[in-house]
Protein backbone atom coordinates (compact mmCIF):
# COMPACT_ATOMS: atom_id res chain seq x y z
CA UNK A 1 0.00 0.00 0.00
CA UNK A 2 2.84 2.41 0.76
CA UNK A 3 4.16 2.21 -2.79
CA UNK A 4 0.73 3.31 -4.02
CA UNK A 5 0.79 6.37 -1.79
CA UNK A 6 4.37 7.37 -2.56
CA UNK A 7 3.63 8.97 -5.97
CA UNK A 8 0.84 11.02 -4.39
CA UNK A 9 3.19 12.25 -1.66
CA UNK A 10 5.81 13.21 -4.24
CA UNK A 11 3.22 15.04 -6.35
CA UNK A 12 1.94 16.93 -3.30
CA UNK A 13 5.49 17.93 -2.33
CA UNK A 14 6.22 19.13 -5.86
CA UNK A 15 2.97 21.09 -5.92
CA UNK A 16 3.82 22.74 -2.60
CA UNK A 17 7.31 23.63 -3.83
CA UNK A 18 5.86 25.13 -7.01
CA UNK A 19 3.34 27.12 -4.97
CA UNK A 20 6.07 28.46 -2.67
CA UNK A 21 8.26 29.41 -5.64
CA UNK A 22 5.36 31.20 -7.34
CA UNK A 23 4.62 33.09 -4.10
CA UNK A 24 8.20 34.30 -3.86
CA UNK A 25 8.31 35.33 -7.52
CA UNK A 26 5.10 37.34 -7.14
CA UNK A 27 6.43 39.02 -4.00
CA UNK A 28 9.68 40.00 -5.71
CA UNK A 29 7.81 41.45 -8.70
CA UNK A 30 5.32 43.40 -6.60
CA UNK A 31 7.43 44.38 -3.60
CA UNK A 32 11.09 44.07 -4.51
CA UNK A 33 13.76 42.47 -2.34
CA UNK A 34 13.32 44.53 0.83
CA UNK A 35 11.02 42.09 2.63
CA UNK A 36 13.57 39.29 2.61
CA UNK A 37 16.38 41.60 3.63
CA UNK A 38 14.45 42.97 6.60
CA UNK A 39 13.17 39.61 7.77
CA UNK A 40 16.43 37.73 7.40
CA UNK A 41 18.63 40.21 9.22
CA UNK A 42 20.90 38.90 11.97
CA UNK A 43 21.20 40.18 15.50
CA UNK A 44 19.54 39.89 18.89
CA UNK A 45 15.93 38.75 18.85
CA UNK A 46 12.71 40.61 19.40
CA UNK A 47 10.11 37.92 20.15
CA UNK A 48 6.43 38.47 19.45
CA UNK A 49 4.44 36.53 22.03
CA UNK A 50 1.09 35.58 20.46
CA UNK A 51 -1.68 37.53 22.17
CA UNK A 52 -4.91 35.72 23.13
CA UNK A 53 -6.97 37.09 20.28
CA UNK A 54 -8.17 36.31 16.76
CA UNK A 55 -6.08 35.44 13.71
CA UNK A 56 -6.15 38.86 12.08
CA UNK A 57 -5.22 40.69 15.29
CA UNK A 58 -2.31 38.29 15.67
CA UNK A 59 -1.17 39.17 12.14
CA UNK A 60 -1.54 42.93 12.73
CA UNK A 61 0.28 42.71 16.06
CA UNK A 62 3.02 40.60 14.45
CA UNK A 63 3.54 43.44 11.98
CA UNK A 64 3.89 45.87 14.89
CA UNK A 65 6.54 43.57 16.31
CA UNK A 66 8.32 43.43 12.94
CA UNK A 67 8.51 47.22 12.69
CA UNK A 68 9.71 47.37 16.31
CA UNK A 69 12.43 44.83 15.52
CA UNK A 70 13.41 46.68 12.35
CA UNK A 71 13.70 50.04 14.08
CA UNK A 72 15.72 48.63 16.97
CA UNK A 73 18.08 46.52 14.81
CA UNK A 74 16.73 43.19 16.01
CA UNK A 75 15.62 40.00 14.32
CA UNK A 76 11.94 39.10 14.57
CA UNK A 77 11.06 35.81 16.24
CA UNK A 78 7.56 34.55 17.02
CA UNK A 79 6.22 32.46 19.89
CA UNK A 80 2.91 31.09 18.59
CA UNK A 81 2.83 27.41 19.54
CA UNK A 82 -0.62 26.76 18.08
CA UNK A 83 0.58 27.78 14.62
CA UNK A 84 2.97 24.84 14.28
CA UNK A 85 2.02 22.88 11.18
CA UNK A 86 -0.29 25.63 9.90
CA UNK A 87 1.45 28.98 9.41
CA UNK A 88 5.00 28.71 8.12
CA UNK A 89 6.96 31.44 9.87
CA UNK A 90 10.16 30.79 7.96
CA UNK A 91 12.40 29.69 10.80
CA UNK A 92 11.33 32.54 13.05
CA UNK A 93 9.47 30.22 15.45
CA UNK A 94 10.52 30.11 19.08
CA UNK A 95 10.57 26.40 19.87
CA UNK A 96 9.95 25.28 23.42
CA UNK A 97 8.90 21.98 24.87
CA UNK A 98 5.84 23.49 26.49
CA UNK A 99 3.36 26.04 25.17
CA UNK A 100 3.45 28.23 28.28
CA UNK A 101 3.28 31.92 27.49
CA UNK A 102 6.43 34.00 27.73
CA UNK A 103 6.71 36.95 30.07
CA UNK A 104 6.51 40.09 27.94
CA UNK A 105 8.91 42.99 28.53
CA UNK A 106 6.50 45.38 26.82
CA UNK A 107 2.90 45.22 25.59
CA UNK A 108 0.60 47.04 23.19
CA UNK A 109 -2.94 46.17 24.18
CA UNK A 110 -5.81 48.64 24.38
CA UNK A 111 -4.53 50.32 27.55
CA UNK A 112 -0.81 50.10 26.81
CA UNK A 113 -0.41 50.67 23.06
CA UNK A 114 -0.10 54.46 23.30
CA UNK A 115 2.88 54.20 25.64
CA UNK A 116 4.40 51.53 23.40
CA UNK A 117 3.90 53.78 20.38
CA UNK A 118 5.61 56.71 22.07
CA UNK A 119 8.52 54.49 23.05
CA UNK A 120 8.89 53.52 19.38
CA UNK A 121 8.86 57.18 18.38
CA UNK A 122 11.49 58.10 20.95
CA UNK A 123 13.71 55.16 20.03
CA UNK A 124 13.46 55.87 16.31
CA UNK A 125 14.41 59.50 16.94
CA UNK A 126 17.40 58.47 19.04
CA UNK A 127 15.98 60.29 22.06
CA UNK A 128 16.28 57.18 24.25
CA UNK A 129 18.36 54.01 23.85
CA UNK A 130 16.62 50.85 22.73
CA UNK A 131 16.15 48.26 25.49
CA UNK A 132 18.89 45.70 25.90
CA UNK A 133 18.53 42.02 26.55
CA UNK A 134 18.26 39.07 24.22
CA UNK A 135 15.56 38.22 23.63
CA UNK A 136 13.29 41.21 24.16
CA UNK A 137 9.70 39.97 24.33
CA UNK A 138 6.66 42.00 23.26
CA UNK A 139 2.99 41.10 23.14
CA UNK A 140 -0.18 42.86 22.11
CA UNK A 141 -3.20 42.87 19.85
CA UNK A 142 -2.82 46.33 18.30
CA UNK A 143 -1.62 47.05 14.80
CA UNK A 144 0.47 50.24 14.63
CA UNK A 145 1.47 50.14 10.95
CA UNK A 146 -0.87 52.98 10.03
CA UNK A 147 0.45 55.26 12.75
CA UNK A 148 4.09 54.42 11.98
CA UNK A 149 3.66 55.44 8.35
CA UNK A 150 1.65 58.54 9.23
CA UNK A 151 4.46 59.76 11.48
CA UNK A 152 7.04 61.18 9.06
CA UNK A 153 10.15 60.76 11.28
CA UNK A 154 9.27 57.17 12.12
CA UNK A 155 8.50 56.39 8.47
CA UNK A 156 11.90 57.85 7.54
CA UNK A 157 13.57 55.69 10.20
CA UNK A 158 11.90 52.58 8.77
CA UNK A 159 13.09 53.54 5.29
CA UNK A 160 16.63 54.00 6.61
CA UNK A 161 16.37 50.53 8.15
CA UNK A 162 15.52 49.00 4.78
CA UNK A 163 11.72 49.15 4.48
CA UNK A 164 11.27 50.16 0.85
CA UNK A 165 7.57 51.05 0.98
CA UNK A 166 5.98 54.47 1.18
CA UNK A 167 2.49 53.53 2.39
CA UNK A 168 1.13 51.45 5.23
CA UNK A 169 -0.81 49.23 2.81
CA UNK A 170 2.27 48.45 0.70
CA UNK A 171 4.46 47.78 3.73
CA UNK A 172 1.92 45.68 5.61
CA UNK A 173 0.78 43.76 2.54
CA UNK A 174 4.27 42.85 1.39
CA UNK A 175 5.53 41.90 4.86
CA UNK A 176 2.43 39.87 5.72
CA UNK A 177 2.62 38.08 2.38
CA UNK A 178 5.95 36.68 3.54
CA UNK A 179 5.03 36.13 7.20
CA UNK A 180 1.66 34.43 6.65
CA UNK A 181 2.57 31.53 4.38
CA UNK A 182 1.02 28.08 4.69
CA UNK A 183 3.01 25.18 6.04
CA UNK A 184 3.38 22.10 3.89
CA UNK A 185 0.77 20.22 5.93
CA UNK A 186 -1.80 23.03 5.92
CA UNK A 187 -1.30 23.51 2.20
CA UNK A 188 -1.91 19.84 1.55
CA UNK A 189 -4.89 19.42 3.88
CA UNK A 190 -6.94 22.62 3.58
CA UNK A 191 -5.30 25.38 1.52
CA UNK A 192 -4.72 23.51 -1.71
CA UNK A 193 -8.27 22.05 -1.93
CA UNK A 194 -9.82 25.47 -1.30
CA UNK A 195 -7.57 27.19 -3.85
CA UNK A 196 -8.39 24.44 -6.37
CA UNK A 197 -12.11 25.11 -5.91
CA UNK A 198 -11.50 28.83 -6.51
CA UNK A 199 -9.39 28.13 -9.59
CA UNK A 200 -12.15 25.95 -11.01
CA UNK A 201 -14.57 28.85 -10.66
CA UNK A 202 -12.06 31.29 -12.17
CA UNK A 203 -11.92 29.07 -15.24
CA UNK A 204 -15.60 29.96 -15.73
CA UNK A 205 -15.28 33.70 -15.12
CA UNK A 206 -14.48 36.32 -12.47
CA UNK A 207 -14.51 35.51 -8.76
CA UNK A 208 -15.39 38.15 -6.16
CA UNK A 209 -14.29 37.31 -2.63
CA UNK A 210 -16.49 38.47 0.23
CA UNK A 211 -15.92 38.56 3.96
CA UNK A 212 -18.74 39.42 6.37
CA UNK A 213 -17.96 39.90 10.04
CA UNK A 214 -21.32 39.65 11.82
CA UNK A 215 -20.37 38.87 15.43
CA UNK A 216 -20.20 42.06 17.52
CA UNK A 217 -21.63 44.14 14.66
CA UNK A 218 -23.86 46.70 16.42
CA UNK A 219 -26.15 47.25 13.44
CA UNK A 220 -27.00 43.55 13.32
CA UNK A 221 -27.10 43.19 17.08
CA UNK A 222 -29.54 46.08 17.39
CA UNK A 223 -31.88 44.38 14.95
CA UNK A 224 -31.72 41.11 16.84
CA UNK A 225 -32.17 42.84 20.19
CA UNK A 226 -35.04 45.11 19.19
CA UNK A 227 -38.39 44.88 21.00
CA UNK A 228 -40.09 41.72 19.88
CA UNK A 229 -36.83 39.93 19.10
CA UNK A 230 -36.22 36.52 20.57
CA UNK A 231 -35.45 36.43 24.27
CA UNK A 232 -31.74 36.75 25.06
CA UNK A 233 -29.72 33.68 25.86
CA UNK A 234 -28.11 33.61 29.27
CA UNK A 235 -27.85 37.11 30.79
CA UNK A 236 -27.63 39.35 27.74
CA UNK A 237 -29.14 39.98 24.37
CA UNK A 238 -27.82 37.65 21.70
CA UNK A 239 -25.00 38.93 19.59
CA UNK A 240 -25.33 37.26 16.20
CA UNK A 241 -23.19 34.17 15.87
CA UNK A 242 -20.77 35.49 18.47
CA UNK A 243 -19.64 32.21 19.96
CA UNK A 244 -17.34 33.97 22.39
CA UNK A 245 -20.42 35.23 24.23
CA UNK A 246 -22.32 31.97 24.06
CA UNK A 247 -24.84 33.33 21.53
CA UNK A 248 -25.85 32.15 18.09
CA UNK A 249 -28.66 34.36 16.77
CA UNK A 250 -29.43 33.66 13.12
CA UNK A 251 -28.21 36.15 10.50
CA UNK A 252 -29.67 36.27 6.98
CA UNK A 253 -28.99 37.96 3.67
CA UNK A 254 -31.81 40.40 4.49
CA UNK A 255 -29.75 41.77 7.41
CA UNK A 256 -26.88 42.77 5.12
CA UNK A 257 -28.39 44.98 2.44
CA UNK A 258 -25.34 47.23 2.11
CA UNK A 259 -22.96 44.30 2.01
CA UNK A 260 -24.93 42.58 -0.77
CA UNK A 261 -25.08 45.82 -2.75
CA UNK A 262 -21.31 46.10 -2.36
CA UNK A 263 -20.88 42.55 -3.66
CA UNK A 264 -22.89 43.49 -6.75
CA UNK A 265 -20.76 46.62 -7.27
CA UNK A 266 -17.58 44.57 -6.99
CA UNK A 267 -19.02 42.05 -9.45
CA UNK A 268 -19.69 44.83 -11.96
CA UNK A 269 -16.14 46.12 -11.54
CA UNK A 270 -14.82 42.59 -12.11
CA UNK A 271 -16.66 42.31 -15.42
CA UNK A 272 -20.01 40.88 -14.33
CA UNK A 273 -21.45 37.39 -13.82
CA UNK A 274 -18.97 36.48 -11.11
CA UNK A 275 -18.82 33.69 -8.57
CA UNK A 276 -19.07 34.93 -4.99
CA UNK A 277 -16.66 33.23 -2.58
CA UNK A 278 -18.05 33.98 0.87
CA UNK A 279 -16.11 33.77 4.12
CA UNK A 280 -18.11 34.68 7.23
CA UNK A 281 -18.05 34.03 10.95
CA UNK A 282 -21.78 33.26 10.80
CA UNK A 283 -22.80 29.72 9.88
CA UNK A 284 -26.41 30.83 9.40
CA UNK A 285 -25.36 33.59 7.00
CA UNK A 286 -23.33 31.14 4.93
CA UNK A 287 -26.35 28.85 4.67
CA UNK A 288 -28.66 31.71 3.71
CA UNK A 289 -26.30 33.04 1.04
CA UNK A 290 -26.24 29.59 -0.51
CA UNK A 291 -30.03 29.20 -0.27
CA UNK A 292 -30.70 32.71 -1.64
CA UNK A 293 -28.24 32.88 -4.54
CA UNK A 294 -27.60 29.20 -5.29
CA UNK A 295 -24.58 26.93 -5.46
CA UNK A 296 -23.78 28.05 -9.00
CA UNK A 297 -23.30 31.61 -7.71
CA UNK A 298 -21.91 31.10 -4.20
CA UNK A 299 -18.80 29.17 -3.24
CA UNK A 300 -18.19 28.27 0.41
CA UNK A 301 -15.38 26.48 2.16
CA UNK A 302 -16.44 22.88 2.87
CA UNK A 303 -16.53 23.37 6.64
CA UNK A 304 -18.32 25.42 9.26
CA UNK A 305 -16.65 28.58 10.63
CA UNK A 306 -14.44 28.12 13.69
CA UNK A 307 -14.60 30.70 16.52
CA UNK A 308 -11.17 31.88 17.53
CA UNK A 309 -11.59 30.28 20.94
CA UNK A 310 -11.20 27.01 19.04
CA UNK A 311 -7.62 27.61 17.91
CA UNK A 312 -5.87 28.96 20.96
CA UNK A 313 -5.35 27.93 24.57
CA UNK A 314 -6.14 30.21 27.48
CA UNK A 315 -7.33 33.19 25.49
CA UNK A 316 -10.46 35.09 24.65
CA UNK A 317 -11.98 38.19 23.16
CA UNK A 318 -9.67 41.21 23.17
CA UNK A 319 -7.17 39.43 25.37
CA UNK A 320 -9.72 38.71 28.08
CA UNK A 321 -11.37 35.53 29.29
CA UNK A 322 -13.21 33.03 27.16
CA UNK A 323 -16.64 34.29 28.28
CA UNK A 324 -18.97 31.33 28.21
CA UNK A 325 -17.35 29.76 25.18
CA UNK A 326 -18.88 26.49 24.05
CA UNK A 327 -15.46 25.36 22.82
CA UNK A 328 -13.49 23.39 25.42
CA UNK A 329 -10.30 25.03 26.65
CA UNK A 330 -8.52 21.71 26.88
CA UNK A 331 -5.39 22.66 24.97
CA UNK A 332 -5.87 19.74 22.58
CA UNK A 333 -3.20 20.44 19.90
CA UNK A 334 -4.93 18.44 17.16
CA UNK A 335 -8.26 20.20 17.68
CA UNK A 336 -6.64 23.63 17.76
CA UNK A 337 -4.48 22.85 14.73
CA UNK A 338 -7.52 21.81 12.73
CA UNK A 339 -9.50 24.92 13.67
CA UNK A 340 -6.59 27.26 12.96
CA UNK A 341 -5.89 25.50 9.66
CA UNK A 342 -9.46 25.97 8.43
CA UNK A 343 -9.55 29.61 9.54
CA UNK A 344 -6.17 30.35 8.01
CA UNK A 345 -7.13 28.66 4.72
CA UNK A 346 -10.08 31.02 4.27
CA UNK A 347 -7.95 34.05 5.15
CA UNK A 348 -5.25 32.88 2.74
CA UNK A 349 -7.79 32.37 -0.04
CA UNK A 350 -9.08 35.92 0.47
CA UNK A 351 -5.52 37.28 0.31
CA UNK A 352 -5.10 35.72 -3.16
CA UNK A 353 -8.21 37.30 -4.69
CA UNK A 354 -8.22 39.97 -7.38
CA UNK A 355 -11.59 41.45 -6.33
CA UNK A 356 -12.62 41.73 -2.68
CA UNK A 357 -15.41 43.05 -0.52
CA UNK A 358 -14.13 43.73 2.98
CA UNK A 359 -16.20 44.47 6.07
CA UNK A 360 -15.19 46.19 9.29
CA UNK A 361 -12.95 43.39 10.39
CA UNK A 362 -9.25 42.81 10.71
CA UNK A 363 -9.77 39.47 8.95
CA UNK A 364 -10.98 41.35 5.87
CA UNK A 365 -8.48 44.16 6.05
CA UNK A 366 -5.32 42.11 6.58
CA UNK A 367 -6.23 39.82 3.68
CA UNK A 368 -7.12 42.83 1.53
CA UNK A 369 -3.80 44.63 2.08
CA UNK A 370 -1.91 41.51 1.01
CA UNK A 371 -4.05 41.22 -2.12
CA UNK A 372 -3.74 44.95 -2.83
CA UNK A 373 0.04 45.06 -2.36
CA UNK A 374 0.88 41.88 -4.27
CA UNK A 375 -1.95 41.57 -6.81
CA UNK A 376 -3.14 45.16 -7.27
CA UNK A 377 -6.57 43.88 -6.25
CA UNK A 378 -9.71 45.98 -6.35
CA UNK A 379 -11.18 46.40 -2.89
CA UNK A 380 -14.70 47.46 -1.95
CA UNK A 381 -15.43 48.21 1.69
CA UNK A 382 -18.46 48.48 3.96
CA UNK A 383 -17.91 49.97 7.41
CA UNK A 384 -21.30 48.65 8.48
CA UNK A 385 -23.02 45.66 6.92
CA UNK A 386 -26.08 47.78 6.20
CA UNK A 387 -24.09 50.83 5.01
CA UNK A 388 -23.12 52.09 1.57
CA UNK A 389 -20.19 50.68 -0.35
CA UNK A 390 -16.89 52.50 -0.90
CA UNK A 391 -13.74 51.69 -2.86
CA UNK A 392 -10.53 51.19 -0.90
CA UNK A 393 -8.04 50.50 -3.68
CA UNK A 394 -4.34 51.34 -3.26
CA UNK A 395 -3.70 54.97 -4.10
CA UNK A 396 -7.35 55.99 -3.72
CA UNK A 397 -8.40 58.65 -1.19
CA UNK A 398 -10.25 55.94 0.71
CA UNK A 399 -7.28 53.55 0.91
CA UNK A 400 -7.10 54.49 4.59
CA UNK A 401 -10.20 52.38 5.21
CA UNK A 402 -7.94 49.34 5.20
CA UNK A 403 -5.58 50.83 7.77
CA UNK A 404 -7.92 52.27 10.37
CA UNK A 405 -10.60 50.77 12.56
CA UNK A 406 -10.76 47.97 15.06
CA UNK A 407 -7.40 47.09 16.54
CA UNK A 408 -5.63 48.81 13.65
CA UNK A 409 -3.36 47.47 10.94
Amino acid sequence: MRWLLAPLAVAAAEDFAAHAAARLAREERACGPWVGRVLERRGPSLVYERAPTGLADIFSAMLTALWSATLSGRRLAVHWPESAGTVHLGGREVRRRDAARLAANATYFKRTHEAFREALRAGAAGAVPWPGGDPWVVSGNRGLTGWLFDDAPTRAALAAAGVDATTAVAAAGCALHRLAAPSRRAYRDVVRPLLAALDARRARGPVVCLHARTGLMPEVEAKKCAPGASSPPKKRCARPDDEMHGAAAAVSVADLAGFVACARAAEAAAGGAATWFLAADSASLRRDFLATFGADKVLLAPWAPDPFAAYQHGGGSRGGGRRDSAVPDDGDPDRMRGALGRTFAEWYALSRCDHLVASRSGFSRTAAVVAAATRNATVHYVSRLDASCRRADPGSPTERLLVTGGAGL
